[in-house]
């Protein structure tokens, strides 16, 4: 009969502590080969060490538990979820390196090419717009963004149907959700020229409408998709706020935000052309 090791043995054997051989067992990725029924001792065989060895070097590896438990109980799919790890690793380095690089522009500070904001007078404007609700711990941003385009794409023929004609360029606003904390709501606005009538909707959506005052604002723009920003898009979260958000929300007093509506304004939707606004004060006139 073989002689069998203890836990300890084993352990000091292959490199894996106790605990990790007890973690293993639990998983049934490594059970032993024999265990006391009385005093629930481990005991492994030595045949059993190439195993551990091998569960050392994938976890090493950085795979998570379920994928080494497959490649033990498939040795034919191990090479195939080796490269699928091996992508994930370049992938996630690839992030890694970015963001690098965006920590070391942040502890250098503003450079020339920082976002600048402006202000400028706004003249008063009517609007008509619709509310879409974002779940924001549910958030599939793909999916948010062809809701949007659908539910602009239905506001701007019910302002035809109403004889409203456009403006000006369609914007975004967030407001904080009605149903709970977690929740956001983004109106969707397309400013009119005219009066809008009290009876105007958009079938199927909540449909809002106001007035723009005469205002001072300050504003920054951007083109979307600019070769250099890495907004990290790819990182756990979303995308960054761009830099031009950033340095807007900077122009303001915390104090003097908090009543300031942030207008994300599709100014040139053809050229990605963005420009974010706020108000800075109501004018008369």
């Amino acid at each position: 009969m073989t002689a069998l090791m203890s836990i300890g043995e084993f352990a000091l054997a292959t490199g894996l502590s106790v605990k990790a051989l007890r973690f293993y067992d639990d998983r049934a990725l490594l059970a032993p080969v024999d265990v006391d029924p009385h005093s629930g001792y481990r005991r492994y065989a030595p045949s059993q060490v190439r195993a551990a060895v091998q569960i050392r070097v994938l976890r090493a590896a950085g795979l998570a538990v379920e994928d080494v438990k497959a490649v033990l109980e498939e040795p034919d799919r191990m090479p195939a979820l080796l490269e699928e790890h091996a992508e994930a690793l370049r992938r996630r380095r690839d992030l890694e390196d970015r963001a690098l690089t965006l920590a070391r522009a942040h502890a250098e500070g503003p450079d020339d090419g920082a976002p600048v904001v402006r202000e400028r007078t706004a003249e008063a404007v009517a609007w008509v717009g619709v509310v879409m609700e974002l779940h924001l711990d549910a958030l599939d941003a793909d999916a948010a963004n062809a809701g949007a385009n659908d539910q602009f794409g239905a506001l701007g023929e019910a302002a035809v149907a109403a004889g409203l004609q456009p403006a000006g360029p369609m914007w975004t606003a967030m407001r904080p959700g009605a149903r709970s904390a977690t929740t956001v709501e983004m109106v969707l606005a397309l400013p009119v020229a005219g009066e809008v009538p009290p009876s105007f909707a958009a079938e199927g959506f909540e449909t809002v409408t106001g007035v723009l005052p005469r205002r001072m604002e300050r504003y920054a723009a951007f083109t979307a998709g600019e070769q250099d920003v890495d907004l990290l898009e790819d990182a756990p979260g979303g995308a960054l706020p761009h830099p031009s958000m950033i340095a807007l929300m900077e122009a303001f007093d915390d104090d003097a935000f908090a009543d300031a509506e942030l207008r994300q304004i599709m100014a040139d939707p053809m050229e990605g052309r963005i420009e974010l606004a706020a108000t800075v004060r109501e004018l008369e006139g």
